[in-house]
């Protein structure tokens, strides 16, 4: 620098407080190209409120993230002035995971958070008050299943409806089959871009040789997260064994890229032998002799299993929806052992137990299980075991679902996109007093960077995809299945009251919620390649 009086940025350079006085300290001028859309204007000619709002400064606390003006050059000449924003969003509890909660205003331009400042300027096209509420970064569902009972585009309408009216802007989706996803991948791309109102980031089950085979070339097309299935679903998805584990752990550890193996953990053989007992003992139990049928014990040896040949492979693990107090602690002593897992809980098990009144609407798999489980569950949120929160959506309705019939025969599965945000903020923060900054971390910051999309989701910093939703922690509304959104015509958590309601939602910049309402077509998401 002290060999050359001008320094020429990039339009969209950032310059920090330390550099501007360090420039003129040396006394170089620093001159901003212009991008499309700007304009050179007379110094004098700068209203009071005109500044640059182009490159604010990273890093600091919510309060010291501010977009800085560069210094007027000496005796008048020009200055850069930006197109105004497009969306301000004035006055809220700021809520960054992992640095903080701080009142200011955020900052939108082109679908990207550009800033967080207080005082922004008077002419936004759209500006959204917040005072009073919490903004939070848009919510990363890393585990929904699309498209079982319904064709895929149509869940993608419906399901993205719903998880936009529930503050969830982006979701981590399962797909499973029998032979090669390759000829599937394009034809997902396209139906994202043409139906789904959130993006979505896809998981791809493995299950065959074919398929694990091609792993190389999924990861070419951005893909790096995988699942194994322990403990198959009945009729719909099979287990594999400990061999076909241990060769794809092995062959993602040889991958190019990072890759994760998400794990569905159960024992096979101790879920096929209590359930065999329960079924010589009842003819139609209900939720508790239900979560019989999949022990405990099951969950907890399948943890501390896969956690074992992860260590061999060397290689990170995902387990998903962990449902209890066993099967925690198999993930605390993996990790005192060196194993790199992360642990998901699946929010409905935080609200719900065995002792629901929803009877056959409940069941799931893994099983709801008892109140002792579920506080192991909450301090597993507390002390950092459990890693993420997810919702395991799955989409049917009652018919499907076979709700009327025995426990046998109806299938596992709720929706939950719609109240997965309002009910958790509803126990954690208004019933159990955990802070909203711990909830944003564990269902925005953290899906995001187990899964490869921090910075880009899981945060409101400037550069971040301008995907927010407002929250009022105040607000009261009970649950009812037909204001969700969702294809289903049924929720497990119908007529509860739920106090604090997403209320304002932000989709890549635009007002896609206002007041509990869609505000009409948003814009369509993306496929996310990692």
């Amino acid at each position: 620098m002290r060999g050359s009086r001008e320094m020429k940025l990039d339009p969209d350079a950032v310059v920090t407080a330390e550099a501007e006085e360090r420039a003129a300290r040396l006394g170089v001028k620093l001159i901003r190209l212009p991008t499309p859309g700007e304009r050179d204007i007379p110094a004098g000619e700068l209203s009071p409120a005109g500044r640059d709002v182009s490159s604010p400064p990273p890093g600091g606390t919510p309060d010291r993230i501010a977009p800085r003006p560069l210094p007027l050059p000496p005796g008048g000449g020009t200055v850069r002035v930006t197109p105004r924003l497009d969306l301000l969003v004035r006055g809220g509890n700021v809520v960054v995971p992992g640095t903080g909660i701080c009142q200011t205003d955020v900052w939108v331009k082109d679908g990207k958070v550009v800033g967080l400042a207080s005082g922004g300027p008077e002419d936004a096209a759209t500006v959204v008050p917040a005072e009073g509420c919490y903004v939070l970064p848009g919510i990363v569902d890393p585990h929904v299943h699309l498209g079982l009972f319904a064709p895929l585009e149509e869940e993608l309408e419906t399901e993205s409806r719903s998880a936009l009216l529930g503050g969830v802007t982006t979701v981590g989706c399962f797909f499973g089959g029998k032979s090669s996803y390759l000829p599937f991948l394009p034809e997902l791309e396209g139906l994202v871009a043409a139906h789904s109102g959130v993006d979505l980031f896809p998981h791809l089950v493995i299950g065959t040789r074919e398929q694990l085979e091609d792993l190389p070339r999924y990861v070419e097309w951005g893909i790096t997260s995988f699942k194994l299935y322990m403990c198959g679903i009945p009729g719909l998805i099979p287990e594999v064994d400990d061999g076909f584990i241990l060769a794809v752990l092995r062959r993602c550890a040889g991958l190019p890229r990072s890759c994760l193996v998400c794990v569905h953990a159960e024992n096979a053989a101790l879920v096929d032998w209590a359930t065999e007992e329960v079924r010589a003992g009842t003819a139609d139990p209900d939720l508790r002799e239900w979560a019989l049928t999949h022990p405990d014990l099951a969950e907890a040896e399948a943890i501390r299993r896969v956690c074992f040949l992860a260590r061999e492979a060397g290689v990170p693990i995902y387990i998903v929806h962990v449902t209890s107090a066993r099967g925690l602690q198999a993930v605390r002593d993996a990790r005192s052992e060196g194993v790199t897992v992360y642990a998901e809980v699946a929010s409905p098990y935080l609200v719900a137990t065995w002792d629901s009144d929803r009877g056959t609407a409940a069941k799931m798999v893994p099983p709801f299980r008892g109140p002792e489980d579920q506080e192991a569950l909450w301090a597993g949120l507390e002390d950092g075991t459990v890693t993420t929160l997810g919702t395991d959506n799955v989409t049917m309705t009652g018919a499907a679902k076979r709700l009327g019939e025995s426990m046998w025969e109806v299938l596992p599965g709720y929706p939950a996109l719609g109240t997965h945000l309002g009910t958790v903020l509803a126990e954690a923060v208004n019933r159990r007093g955990m802070s909203v900054l711990r909830v944003a971390e564990l269902m925005c910051r953290a899906p995001a960077q187990v899964f490869g999309l921090y910075p880009r989701k899981g945060t409101i910093l400037p550069g971040s995809d301008a995907d927010l939703v407002l929250v009022d922690l105040g607000r009261k509304r009970p649950v009812r299945a037909g204001e969700l959104g969702s294809r289903a015509d049924f929720s497990i958590f119908e007529g509860r009251e739920v106090k604090g309601w997403p209320c304002t939602v932000v989709k890549d910049g635009e007002l896609v919620v206002q007041n509990g309402v869609l505000t009409g077509s948003p814009p369509r998401g993306r496929l996310l390649k990692r």
